[in-house]
């Protein structure tokens, strides 16, 4: 069992006594780095899952992504170069994730996992005619998708349910396909994300995503600011979701690192910002904004400085006989 993965403080009050004892040379100091993270996360009033429905929810996170970053896209895009705009890059990037994967067919089904606005799901349902179920826990986010959707004339192919995707309400082998784009980072049980994609995942289906990482050595000071801005416990790694995969039964197609793309994208949000603040501020509080481009050059520090990145993930369900 990971540090990061403890659920309970049952299983913390464990894990601390046998790291103390088999630690002797570490000093209080030492000792509270690695476990005060950890500590913090069950001495919230609110889970994650709660604090990331209460922010997406919010008139001020709707206002900013609907009319300053992208009315259909929030994930990060991927860039030939600094010209391509924010929604040429998203667009660009589902496009590079569907060339991954084998041939969507009219048949498949696809499960998109923290799906916002539904941008991704309407691409791929009117480029491909298939059935895509978007899973979010944002209520306003779903409202705004389902709204989208009638207009797009994609509503009996798209349905969109309010979830937790650390517990999906689906059965076992109901998708061809599961998809996430920057979702996975406001989870604090990336466990549960893999054992539920693994039992709802027909045999030999893919798993592909894209989500924030941090460096493995990383340290919490080093952390700190980056995940303040969502208020964030801490982030996956590439060894951490290479040993879920394997330990659901997941073999890894993929992995890509593009920290670049992240840096290009965000630097391009926050110019966008700084140029256009008043009338931004017209339609988002000042606070909120102000907010957003400190957390924005926090990120960006954090992935030049190397303490984190963006990545892509594919995995492939293996066959399984029962």
């Amino acid at each position: 069992m990971e540090i990061n993965e403890l659920s309970s403080l049952k299983d913390f009050d464990f894990v601390i006594t046998i790291y103390i004892f088999s630690q002797p040379g570490k000093s209080l100091t030492q000792i509270s780095g690695v476990f005060f993270p950890v500590l913090k996360r069950f001495m919230k009033d609110k889970t994650t899952a709660e604090i990331t429905e209460d922010y997406y929810d919010s008139k001020d996170a709707n206002n900013f992504y609907q009319n300053i970053w992208s009315p259909d896209y929030t994930h990060v895009g991927t860039y030939k170069d600094e010209e391509v705009s924010i929604e040429e890059a998203s667009l660009a990037m589902i496009k590079r994730m569907v060339r991954l994967i084998p041939k969507i067919k009219k048949s498949t089904k696809l499960l998109d996992l923290g799906s916002g606005y539904g941008g991704t799901a309407r691409f791929i349902a009117k480029t491909y005619e298939c059935s895509i179920t978007c899973v979010n826990i944002s209520e306003a986010q779903n409202k705004i998708n389902n709204k989208l959707n009638k207009e797009a004339g994609l509503d009996e192919k798209i349905t969109v349910v309010k979830a937790n995707f650390e517990e999906l309400p689906f059965q076992r082998d109901s998708f061809d396909l599961v998809w996430s784009q920057d979702a996975f980072l406001h989870s604090d049980h990336k466990d549960l994300i893999f054992r539920e994609v693994s039992r709802v995942i027909k045999n030999e289906g893919r798993f592909i995503f894209t989500d924030f990482i941090k460096n493995e050595d990383s340290s919490p000071e080093s952390l700190e600011p980056i995940l303040q801005r969502l208020q964030l416990n801490d982030l996956g790694t590439f060894k951490q979701y290479d040993r879920l995969a394997r330990n659901e039964d997941m073999a890894k197609v993929y992995n890509k690192d593009m920290p670049d793309m992240m840096i290009i994208h965000y630097s391009k949000v926050l110019e966008k910002l700084k140029a256009d603040y008043k009338s931004i501020t017209k339609k988002v509080s000042k606070k909120y904004i102000d907010d957003m481009m400190e957390g924005l050059q926090n990120w960006i520090d954090g992935a030049e400085a190397g303490h984190i990145s963006w990545a892509l993930f594919q995995y492939q369900k293996k066959k399984v006989w029962i």
